[in-house]
């Protein structure tokens, strides 16, 4: 990036100042300021002193800063142990899925609790995977061996890869962010043949985005 003899000081106290500045005396050799502290202000950043030679250092700084807070795990005060909530965190991290959203699905199945069985005998674990038709097929998927479902881990790393699987079978079909993750919690606890026929606004869908909602909002307390 050049260096300029005159030197812009200006003092920007918010995200839309700052694009505004940026854009209105952008040059050619220029747009990688501007695409880099337009990103850099998604989180919310301190008022800057900004001038064009001392800018991308202070936002290479802030967006480290805030991608090391963002990739940083942190226990809910929730009714599961924080070493199972860690591995949650891991699996959502490798699948790029949200961490909130897989509590709210073992809340929403079994409570936190990886003893739980279903009513008709059929869905067992943490995440209540099937037994009958798919806790083979998931455990060969994630190459578990000598699967466990009321072991919580391997009821984990199943429940991630489907929950992931699910998400790019209807990406890949084309609907919406919002609408996959609707046909995904619909798919998760009816089947994906079943799915077909269901409304995607169901009440287990409701629970779970709800949950997912309350644990964001910091509302966590049992």
């Amino acid at each position: 990036m050049k260096s300029h003899n005159i030197l812009k000081r200006i003092k920007i106290n918010s995200r839309q100042s700052l694009i505004k500045m940026l854009w209105f005396n952008r040059k050619e050799d220029e747009m990688v300021q501007f695409f880099l502290l337009a990103f850099a202000l998604q989180a919310n950043a301190p008022v800057y002193h900004i001038t064009d030679q001392i800018v991308v250092m202070q936002v290479k700084k802030d967006v480290v800063a805030a991608s090391q807070e963002e990739d940083t795990f942190k226990p809910y005060q929730i009714n599961l142990s924080s070493e199972v909530q860690k591995y949650i965190w891991d699996e959502s991290k490798k699948y790029g899925l949200s961490f909130e959203l897989l509590l709210a699905i073992a809340y929403t199945e079994s409570r936190f609790n990886p003893k739980a069985v279903s009513y008709d005998n059929s869905s067992m674990g943490l995440f209540q995977i099937n037994k009958r038709n798919t806790v083979k097929w998931l455990s060969e998927q994630t190459n578990i061996k000598n699967v466990d479902v009321f072991n919580p881990y391997h009821s984990t790393k199943m429940a991630a890869w489907y929950v992931n699987y699910l998400r790019k079978k209807y990406l890949n079909e084309g609907y919406d962010e919002g609408t996959v993750t609707k046909r995904v919690l619909t798919a998760y606890r009816y089947g994906m043949g079943s799915s077909k026929r269901k409304n995607i606004d169901n009440n287990y869908v409701r629970a779970v985005l709800e949950y997912k909602q309350k644990l964001e909002r910091g509302e966590t307390n049992e």
